[in-house]
């Protein structure tokens, strides 16, 4: 659904980012989903703090030591822009216009009519499925960041090709292997080092997306403060974005955090929604080894070869 940043191509890797770690995956096969290698690295504290590159020497001899002892150099590389740095707004065109006509409105809005919290942005669009045909969802994240991961895989000897976002990695892997109903209105919860990311999809669409920074060591009674705030963006989701008639019908929960099934106990007292946790089993080249669930995100990055 949404275009890529930069060209396509059918020969990848893919390779998440985040604060703690470097992941990539390389699939054997996509039909049926068979992984060939996937590698982790950790990264020390500080190297990446929010999305934003810290330490580039550091990162740059990690990355180059990954591309080497992963046997991947001079290969094409997918990768995910960071979720502090990614923008998703609704807004309706005056007129019908065609898409290379979209393409020129938005490049001179965006940031004047259309505001942003960032200059100099990148962007990608898609048309909304309505009666005028002039509902659009923009994307957008800041051209020096996109380009600071572009820069940093270039000097390793790979070619980026593809830059996605991870709300539509894990919605495209969800879709394959979850029962999402034409009708749905999910929420996606995610966690990370230090970050709830909420998406919310209707009908394949990112309506809504933001990531929220909290303490992962903190105490239970301290939950108290991100259902409030999931609770006030399920009502701005339900009343401002889609006129009263977008009710939550299915959670998602996934992550790497070891209260995950205490938060979500809590959670579920809150809301009355279907509780799912999606992720099934991919397994490597010789069927002995799962890949772990903290892939899903790059899982999902590689299916994006077989959209049309």
């Amino acid at each position: 659904m949404l275009k890529s940043f930069f060209k396509r191509s059918n020969q990848l890797v893919h390779m998440v980012f985040t604060e703690s770690a470097i992941r990539m995956i390389e699939f054997k096969s996509i039909a049926p989903l068979e992984s060939k290698h996937t590698f982790h690295t950790p990264l020390p504290e500080g190297v990446i703090e929010k999305g934003r590159i810290i330490d580039l020497p550091l990162l740059e001899s990690i990355v180059e030591q990954c591309v080497a002892e992963w046997k991947i150099k001079h290969k094409k590389v997918q990768f995910i822009v960071p979720d502090p740095f990614v923008i998703i707004r609704q807004i309706e065109l005056k007129e019908n216009l065609s898409e290379q006509e979209i393409q020129g409105y938005l490049y001179m809005e965006l940031g004047n009519r259309i505001q942003l919290p960032f200059e100099e942005p990148v962007f990608d669009f898609v048309k909304l499925p309505s009666e005028s045909g002039k509902d659009l969802l923009i994307f957008a994240s800041p051209e020096d960041v996109v380009k600071s991961y572009r820069d940093l895989l270039e000097a390793a000897g790979l070619e980026p090709v593809t830059a996605d976002i991870s709300p539509l990695a894990l919605y495209r892997y969800y879709e394959r292997y979850s029962e999402i109903r034409e009708e749905d209105h999910l929420l996606i919860l995610r966690f990370d080092k230090n970050q709830l990311t909420i998406s919310i999809f209707h009908k394949g669409f990112p309506y809504f997306m933001r990531p929220i920074a909290f303490d992962k060591d903190g105490e239970e009674e301290s939950y108290g403060e991100l259902y409030s705030e999931i609770t006030k963006i399920l009502s701005f989701y339900r009343y401002s974005i889609q006129q009263g008639s977008g009710e939550i019908s299915l959670l998602y929960l996934s992550g790497d955090w070891a209260d995950l099934d205490a938060f979500a106990e809590g959670l579920r007292r809150e809301l009355n929604v279907e509780f799912q946790y999606p992720f099934q089993p991919v397994y490597s080249e010789d069927d002995l080894e799962i890949v772990p669930d903290q892939f899903e995100i790059a899982l999902g990055l590689g299916l994006k070869e077989v959209e049309a």
